[in-house]
């Protein structure tokens, strides 16, 4: 099976390309212009980050609200494994449970692949999907 090769463009030639490494280019000025103002935001938001994740490591084991804590109510969840595994399939059946099985479809790609001939080309068009995998620049993020 033959693979698809991507193309490659010359980013002067999409506009959108262009705008975005524009843009990249402003901020990265923006950022070498006002070095130590981005420099201390940085240190404040680690800072807040931290306090954030300190205060709710203590606030939500204890089911609490306070200041911008909010619990909005508690959840209660029951492990169906375990009940199961506890009670026997009869009582955990009696107590509302259920038992499911899933079907599942595997295909080993190397084997279909050595015998994709055989598959009549209708089929394979309705089978078949090709997708670009990309890597593409993040998001900004405020530093």
């Amino acid at each position: 099976m033959e693979k698809t090769k991507p193309i490659v463009l010359d980013p002067l030639r999409v506009p959108e390309v262009m705008a975005f490494l524009e843009a990249e280019e402003r901020l990265a000025a923006l950022k070498r212009e006002y070095r130590p103002v981005f420099d201390e935001f940085r240190v404040l938001v680690e800072q807040r980050n931290a306090a954030l994740i300190a205060a709710d490591k203590v606030l939500r084991p204890n089911h609490a609200s306070c200041g911008p804590f909010k619990c909005r109510h508690i959840a209660t969840k029951y492990d169906a494994v375990a009940l199961y595994l506890e009670l026997g399939e009869e009582q955990f059946k009696r107590l509302g449970g259920s038992i499911r099985q899933t079907v599942e479809y595997e295909l080993d790609r190397d084997r279909f692949e050595a015998l994709i001939d055989q598959v009549p080309p209708d089929v394979l068009e309705r089978v078949q999907k090709s997708s670009p995998a990309y890597d593409n620049p993040k998001p900004a993020v405020l530093p």
